[in-house]
C-alpha cells in the first residue's frame, strides 16, 4: 500500500472512530436529562422524531440544528463530528469562568500577569533560538556525484540549521546531483563542507573541474566514486581539478528551522543577513 493510500485510510479510520451525529446527541440530551419526549415537546415535535436522529435516520432542519445546540450546549464542531481546533479544553474553560468572577482590577492584574509570562516566554524561545541555529549559505550550484554540474550565475541562498557535530565547522551547504557517490549519498543529499584548498587521503572533497563541481573521494591524490558501477574517470591538468572544500556530513532534515520558527530567526540574525545581502550583491 502506497503513503498515500495509508494516509487516507487513517483519516477514514479517524472519521469512523468519531461518535455519530445521532450519539453525540443522545449523550448532551441525557447529559441534561432528558427524555426523548421531553426534549420533542420543547421544539413540538414527537418522541418518534427525536428517537429516528438519535438512530441517524434522519436530521432535523437547519433552524431546529441551532436551537439543539442552545438548548442542549453542544459545539456545532461536536455535533457533525469537525475537529475544532480553537475549541477549549476543560482546563481551559475553567480559567476562563474563573477570570469572569473576578472584579474588572483583578481581570487587569490577570492580564498583566499573563503579558509578563508570554513575554518570558517569547524571551526564552528567542534564547534559544539564537543559541541553537546558525545562518550557514546554501550553494546555487549542485555537485555532481557524475560527470560535473556547470556553474551558474545564480546567488546563493541561506538556511538556518541547527548547530550539531556536523555542521560545527561548516561553511555551506551543497546539494548532491547524480548516483555515482552511493551508497554514502543520494541524489538529492544537503551535504555540509568545509572551504578548503587541500584535503587529506581518503577525504570526500567538492572539486571545480573543466566539467563542473563534483563531489569524490580523494585516493592518493586522485579523485574516486564510491559507486563502482558509476566510475570516474582519470584526469590530467587539461581538467583543471581544485578542490573546493571537505564534506563533513550530511545534512538531516530535522536539522532546518520550521517556518513558524525562521521569522523570528531572520530578525535574530539581522546583521548576519544584511552582511549575506551585501556580500552577494542581492
Amino acid at each position: 500500500m502506497t503513503t498515500y493510500q495509508n494516509a487516507n485510510q487513517t483519516a477514514i479510520g479517524n472519521r469512523s472512530s468519531r461518535p455519530s451525529f445521532g450519539e453525540t446527541l443522545r449523550k448532551y440530551r441525557e447529559n441534561n436529562n432528558l427524555t426523548q419526549r421531553e426534549l420533542g415537546e420543547m421544539f413540538q415535535l414527537t418522541q418518534a422524531a427525536i428517537a429516528s436522529w438519535e438512530k441517524n435516520k434522519s436530521r432535523p432542519d437547519f433552524d431546529t440544528l441551532g436551537g439543539l445546540c442552545e438548548v442542549l450546549g453542544i459545539p456545532l464542531s461536536e455535533l457533525f463530528g469537525i475537529q475544532d481546533t480553537n475549541a477549549l479544553s476543560g482546563k481551559e474553560k475553567q480559567l476562563v469562568n474563573q477570570y469572569r468572577k473576578l472584579s474588572a482590577s483583578g481581570q487587569n492584574i490577570a492580564s498583566k500577569m499573563i503579558a509578563t509570562l508570554l513575554e518570558e516566554e517569547t524571551n526564552a524561545h528567542d534564547t534559544a533560538l539564537r543559541a541553537d541555529y546558525i545562518l550557514i549559505e546554501l550553494e546555487p550550484t549542485p555537485v555532481a556525484a557524475g560527470a560535473g554540474c556547470p556553474f551558474g550565475d545564480v546567488e546563493p541562498e541561506y538556511r538556518f540549521v541547527r548547530k550539531t557535530n556536523r555542521n560545527r565547522h561548516a561553511d555551506a551547504i551543497v546539494r548532491v546531483s547524480g548516483a555515482s557517490m552511493e551508497p554514502m549519498y543520494y541524489n538529492g543529499d544537503l551535504l555540509y563542507i568545509r572551504y578548503a584548498t587541500s584535503a587529506d587521503d581518503g577525504d570526500i572533497v567538492v572539486c571545480s573541474t573543466a566539467d563542473g563541481a563534483v563531489v569524490k573521494r580523494m585516493i592518493h591524490h586522485k579523485l574516486h566514486s564510491i559507486n563502482p558501477n558509476l566510475p570516474y574517470g582519470e584526469k590530467n591538468e587539461d581538467d583543471n581539478v581544485k578542490i573546493l572544500g571537505v564534506v563533513l556530513g550530511v545534512a538531516d532534515s530535522a536539522d532546518f528551522a520550521d517556518d513558524e520558527d525562521i521569522p523570528a530567526l531572520e530578525e535574530l540574525h539581522a546583521r548576519e543577513i544584511l552582511a549575506f545581502d551585501r556580500k552577494h550583491g542581492t
